[in-house]
């Protein structure tokens, strides 16, 4: 998928190996699959409960640091907004990632 990426812009002839798109398709697949036998092995409190634990942190570090380096105009209303994600519901997306 990384080199069906990397050589898009210019014309590459690489025949039948040009089949980079199949990737996407295939992760999407593997991910749903995880995903069923993680929900299956666990109650849903369990099931959500990792998947918060997991990702949400890097959410947050990845808001304060958009907002530290990039000055992105947000104020701290924003800021708020952008961790809670309730900016994408309140401002109809507006201010979100």
């Amino acid at each position: 998928v990384l080199a069906f990426h990397l050589f898009s812009w210019v014309h590459v002839p690489l025949g039948y190996f040009n089949i980079g798109y199949v990737g996407v398709d295939l992760f999407l697949f593997l991910s749903g699959f995880g995903l069923y036998h993680s929900y299956n092995r666990n109650t849903i409190f369990r099931f959500y409960r990792s998947r918060i634990i997991r990702i949400y942190p890097l959410y947050i570090i990845g808001v304060l640091t958009t907002w530290l380096l990039f000055n992105t105009g947000w104020g701290f209303e924003g800021l708020i907004n952008n961790i809670t994600t309730v900016g994408y519901y309140v401002n109809g997306g507006g201010e979100s990632l």
